[in-house]
């Protein structure tokens, strides 16, 4: 069970956040919005998302099983804490191009391999994600990875203070 206090400062930085990029945003669209020279959006072959699925779902699964040795969390163990077994794991690696089914699978992965921040937004990326400033969903998701908050039941917990749809078991698409 999360605390009272890890559930107030959670809320204190959700609304500071949002309160952060909609000044950001106003500021921009009243002096005619340019990005700055220094962002760097992903494009061409080098985006997952740009690429043919067989190779965006290979170059998630190579990532998952590189960021689980970083973590020290097995792959199975992840599988066993997601509710999925590393069979249908296996079977989806065999086919080369099931990507998670949905941004929050991706994050499910992120928080089963205890990755820091940064590890997970790699794993997003790789399965043609990411996470998105603007969501009370991502920021409660990032907010639990900085607190080491790990176990699904918390992080579900914290979603639901905020009337978010809690992770249910994971699973991958059936085989074709």
């Amino acid at each position: 069970m999360l605390s009272s206090e890890f559930l107030l400062d959670l809320a204190a930085r959700i609304r500071q956040a949002l309160e952060t990029s909609k000044e950001f945003y106003a500021s921009e669209l009243d002096e005619g919005a340019q990005l700055p020279e220094d962002v760097n959006l992903p494009c061409g072959s080098s985006s997952p998302a740009s690429q043919p699925e067989e190779l965006r779902g290979d170059v998630f699964y190579r990532k998952l099983f590189e960021l689980s040795e970083q973590s020290g969390v097995s792959v199975s163990d992840a599988c066993s804490r997601l509710g999925l077994t590393l069979s249908a794991l296996e079977e989806a690696l065999g086919r080369k191009k099931s990507l998670p089914s949905s941004r929050e699978t991706a994050m499910a992965f992120a928080l089963a391999l205890e990755l820091d921040p940064g590890q997970a937004e790699e794993l997003l990326v790789a399965a043609g994600y990411a996470f998105d400033d603007q969501e009370v969903y991502d920021h409660v998701i990032l907010y639990c990875i900085e607190h080491r908050v790990f176990a699904l039941q918390d992080v579900n917990e914290a979603l639901q203070c905020f009337n978010l749809k809690p992770f249910k078991t994971i699973f991958l698409p059936p085989a074709e």
